[in-house]
């Protein structure tokens, strides 16, 4: 059977500083590559594993995306969350999910 892994990572901000603070990982198996549309993956998924990726000190940031667009903060944010999601897929939590996912 054909499998896809779908990673989707939802950043957790500190109230007070409103620093990142971590990242809650959510590790989808689908039966076959999703259709994605605006980030909304079709109803294939045969499983699930999350877990919390704390984000290093050295990597916390409290720039923000959206409106109003700032470039150079669009920029910066997605050099880190780059930076996290190649952390995050190195790490053993990550692998740990893959194989629990599938394993047959």
């Amino acid at each position: 059977m054909e499998t896809h892994i779908n990673v989707i990572l939802d950043v957790q901000r500190e109230a007070a500083t409103n620093e990142t603070e971590s990242v809650v990982v959510t590790v989808h198996r689908h039966s076959v590559p999703p259709d994605e549309i605006t980030g909304f993956t079709s109803d294939t998924s045969v499983g699930t594993v999350s877990f919390i990726y704390e984000i290093p000190d050295d990597q916390k940031t409290s720039v923000e995306i959206g409106e109003p667009h700032i470039h150079d903060n669009e920029l910066t944010y997605q050099a880190l969350y780059r930076t996290w999601l190649d952390a995050i897929t190195a790490s053993a939590e990550y692998a740990a999910a893959v194989e629990t996912l599938c394993a047959d």
